[in-house]
């Protein structure tokens, strides 16, 4: 059976994670501490964050590293794969910004 949900589904599973699309803008200034991504997201509790990141290494979009400079540091990246869906995040933003909200029901 062959998958008939096109190309981009992959896309939106990936960005339709609720914390998945501002990790990834985070990331984009450059490598980052786990550290520093949990006072980035205060209001995402640490498990929360850590299945996100998860996620997102196991799509192939974000790399984890261990550094090991004398004190236990994780730093997370945007892979090649991940760096490719940033333009896909900016036409999302423009989109909102441009929209508004208009066509939103309740």
């Amino acid at each position: 059976m062959t998958d008939d949900r096109g190309a981009g589904h992959l896309a939106a599973v990936i960005l339709a994670r609720k914390w998945a699309p501002l990790i990834m803008t985070e990331l984009r200034a450059g490598p980052r501490r786990y550290s520093e991504l949990q006072l980035q997201f205060p209001d995402v509790s640490h498990k929360v964050l850590i299945q996100q990141l998860r996620a997102l290494e196991g799509h192939g979009v974000v790399h984890r590293a261990e550094l090991s400079n004398g004190a236990r540091c994780t730093l997370y990246s945007l892979t090649a794969s991940g760096a490719a869906l940033l333009p896909v995040l900016d036409l999302m933003d423009r989109w909102a910004h441009e929209h508004n909200g208009a066509g939103t029901t309740d």
